[in-house]
């Protein structure tokens, strides 16, 4: 079996957070940059309500 490296075994695992990997952790950000984030990360920042008109 071919040895994993720890980084390799965490994605595999689920394990980590995916937002450690996104620069703007955590920060707030305007509605077309949170539209432009891949849907990924798009839980890794804050936005307004505004942007979600009902």
């Amino acid at each position: 079996m071919k040895k994993l490296q720890r980084s390799h075994l965490k994605t595999v695992k689920g394990g980590g957070n995916v937002c450690d990997e996104f620069p703007k952790k955590y920060q707030h950000v305007s509605c077309s940059e949170y539209f432009n984030i891949p849907p990924k990360y798009s839980h890794c920042v804050l936005v307004d309500v505004e942007c979600f008109p009902e």
